[in-house]
């Protein structure tokens, strides 16, 4: 059942990007090239996300005007090797596309002041759950159509929750803390377990046991604290909520194949429900999605919950081709 991969190491995937990045401001590629750079990109999901993070950061460099050299080191970075460091330094605004893609390089493949990421990506398939056993005992267990990437060092415990949703078993070490970037902000623990859910328009973290701080985008204001069994969500904005009490089993009921939505926008749920059906739900009708919905999904039975949501919020379900079923 497991889909689970370790992938090649992250500095090749970002030299890679870097190379491919720097063709383009080349020029049109070619149809042989656009054919090697798309194959490339879908290998994995690890090469899509190296290569977007690279992209993003270029397009960044236009906006810089306070630069500052060198550029130092923070110990507290926690999503380095997979985030791109936004630049304070190296790259000034009259300097051509030439100096910036040799600096560039320079920075992908040298790693020049910082310890080298050892990565591994960790990714699951539709409806697959996988259990990921780190070094140091702690444990990850992803849901469906999940992505992690980890890079543990000497002074950090460094986790991308990239996509989908995973349970944190998290040992404990006061000289090493385990921080998980979720996009939006960070959740950071020393030991405790935890839940992190990301939706698109937010992330939902759910603490089981113990305590852990979550950080916004910013990373400027203080941690939000979180309890045992209280939860916290961090908007698309990277605004950190307000910590509420929380149903944790209702919470991790993934992990035995069920999920619950209490009060939530419909298309949430299909985009939950979407990760583990072997039947692709599509929402035809755009007014429906913000409709707020309670419901329970029982994994491999799609049809029955569809035709219960139907009846409840008079809603009109229509199989259509190649497994795809629309709500109208």
């Amino acid at each position: 059942m497991s889909n689970i991969k370790k992938i090649e190491p992250h500095n090749e995937i970002r030299a890679t990007a870097a190379k491919w990045l720097l063709r383009h401001q080349e020029g049109e590629l070619d149809s042989d090239e656009q054919a090697r750079w798309q194959s490339w990109r879908s290998e994995c999901e690890a090469h899509d996300i190296a290569y977007r993070e690279l992209d993003l950061t270029w397009q960044e460099l236009d906006l810089i005007e306070d630069i500052s050299l060198p550029v130092e080191r923070d110990k507290d970075r926690t999503s380095f090797g997979l985030r791109m460091l936004h630049f304070r330094g190296a790259i000034a605004a009259g300097l051509g596309a030439v100096v910036c893609g040799v600096l560039l390089m320079i920075y992908f493949n040298t790693q020049s002041g910082f310890e080298q990421p050892n990565l591994q990506v960790y990714e699951t398939g539709t409806a697959e759950h996988q259990l990921v056993t780190l070094g140091d005992g702690s444990e990850i267990e992803l849901g469906a159509q999940s992505v992690v990437v980890v890079n543990y060092t000497h002074d950090m415990r460094a986790i991308d929750l990239t996509h989908g949703e995973a349970f944190f078993s998290v040992v404990k070490d006061t000289s090493r803390p385990f921080v998980v970037n979720i996009g939006f902000g960070e959740v950071r623990s020393i030991g405790t377990e935890f839940n992190i859910h990301r939706l698109d328009s937010q992330v939902v973290v759910t603490v089981v046991e113990g305590a852990v701080g979550v950080t916004d985008a910013t990373g400027v204001r203080p941690a939000t604290v979180v309890a045992a069994r209280q939860e916290v969500s961090v908007s698309q904005d990277g605004q950190v909520g307000q910590v509420s009490d929380a149903n944790t089993n209702q919470a991790v009921s993934w992990r035995n194949q069920i999920l619950n939505f209490v009060d939530q926008p419909l298309v949430d749920a299909i985009n939950d429900v979407n990760r583990y059906s072997d039947k692709q739900i599509i929402i035809m009708d755009r007014s429906k999605m913000a409709l707020r919905i309670s419901a329970t999904y029982f994994v491999g039975q799609t049809d029955d919950w569809l035709n219960a949501l139907a009846q409840v919020y008079s809603l009109r379900i229509v199989p259509a081709e190649e497994e795809k079923i629309l709500i109208m």
